[in-house]
């Protein structure tokens, strides 16, 4: 919900499918709308801006699009669009001014929302994407149509492997509507050295959001500095959010609530760690952190927890693990780093969940792995498949 005064201004997360209709003429009082080839005006002049501008703003907000209609209880839109700043967070905006009905004018600003990393998010705003998440699950179930991208064209940009992350964003976008467009990075002029804003600007003509999976976490930054769309990380070697979202989600299904909880994570200070640390803290639980000396998070992940009382990190996974409600771990050697494979099984001995772990965490606790698993390095089989349902 869009508010920028409970009497003057309302919006819907919906997405529109139709241009046409990207404003409900009915709510104003300011005179009739009419579309032109040029643009939308209102016959007062209260409105009059650039049709396919106004339209793109619009639904380019709040990650997948803000709505469909926007409308004045009792007062006009009585001024235009206004981009603000420089390409990039916190993103394209609109300023909204609007009547209230007594000539007084409220201003409500939209900026354009990108995934890119959960420290970009507030508390706040992971709980709207998990309460919407709950929503949309529980339609689905009970076979309630959901086509809120109707028209929409996501660009999926692949430079590396995938199995879950495509399956999940090609099917999220049928089941919502929208089209799903997989890119291969390798069959991309990207692939063959092209800067990565010439393609972030063409990209942005025809898409209506990218979603990337790569290697560098600036150029996931740089596609929402110089695209005028919303991206969406989906993994790169510094931050995994749709994966930790997903487990926060999934977490909260089967606790109840995730203030209060403790989780811990055995293994490599990466991406996943990463955005864990992150993502749970920023959720109000705490946290501890095993891994040896050297494979340890990143310093502006570290920096952000040391903000935090219940952040621990330690080379003790019996440490970490004891009286957890939720182990993660993953694998040693990340995508791009086979070559150092076996010298990562020598420094991550012993980082392992096992039977013997589990017996220090809570007699309740839940197993995380964001997949694939190396059975006997990371994880014991038995303790994997104890915990594949969850």
């Amino acid at each position: 919900l869009l508010r920028s005064d409970t009497t003057a201004l309302r919006g819907t997360a919906a997405v529109v499918g139709d241009r046409s209709h990207v404003l409900d003429q009915g709510d104003f009082q300011a005179g009739s709308l009419q579309r032109t080839d040029s643009g939308l005006t209102a016959s007062a002049g209260a409105l009059d801006v650039d049709f396919n501008s106004l339209h793109a703003m619009l639904d380019c907000n709040l990650g997948c699009g803000l709505g469909s209609r926007l409308g004045c209880e009792r007062g006009a839109l009585t001024a235009a669009t206004e981009v603000q700043g420089a390409r990039g967070a916190p993103g394209h905006c609109i300023t909204l001014q609007v009547g209230d009905g007594n000539n007084s004018i409220v201003e409500g600003r939209l900026d354009m929302k990108h995934l890119l990393k959960l420290l970009d998010l507030t508390t706040e705003e992971i709980e709207e994407i998990l309460n919407l998440a709950d929503q949309l699950k529980y339609e689905l179930k009970h076979g309630i149509e959901h086509h809120h991208l109707k028209g929409k064209t996501l660009g999926m940009i692949f430079a590396k492997a995938s199995t879950r992350t495509r399956v999940s964003f090609e099917t999220g976008m049928y089941q919502l509507g929208g089209y799903p467009m997989y890119l291969s990075a390798n069959d991309m002029q990207i692939g063959r050295g092209e800067p990565i804003e010439d393609t972030a600007r063409v990209l942005s003509r025809y898409l209506d959001g990218i979603m990337i999976r790569t290697f560098e976490q600036k150029q996931v930054e740089d596609l929402a500095k110089y695209g005028s769309i919303p991206i969406i990380n989906a993994l790169t070697d510094f931050a995994h959010p749709c994966q930790v979202l997903a487990d926060l989600m999934t977490i909260r299904e089967r606790k109840g609530a995730l203030e209060g909880l403790k989780a811990c994570y055995i293994g490599d200070g990466n991406n996943m760690m990463h955005s864990i640390i992150v993502g749970c803290l920023k959720m109000g639980m705490s946290i501890s952190v095993a891994c040896p000396e050297g494979y340890r998070p990143d310093k502006e992940v570290l920096e952000f927890a040391s903000q935090y009382e219940g952040f621990e990190m330690t080379d003790s996974p019996a440490t970490a693990a004891k009286d957890a409600d939720v182990l993660f771990t993953d694998v040693w050697a990340s995508m791009g780093q086979e070559g150092e494979a076996a010298e990562r099984r020598k420094a991550f001995e012993g980082y392992q969940i096992n039977a013997e772990l589990m017996k220090l965490a809570k007699p309740d606790a839940m197993v995380q792995h964001c997949l694939p698993a190396h059975r006997g390095e990371e994880i014991t089989a038995d303790v994997f498949e104890a915990h594949a349902d969850e």
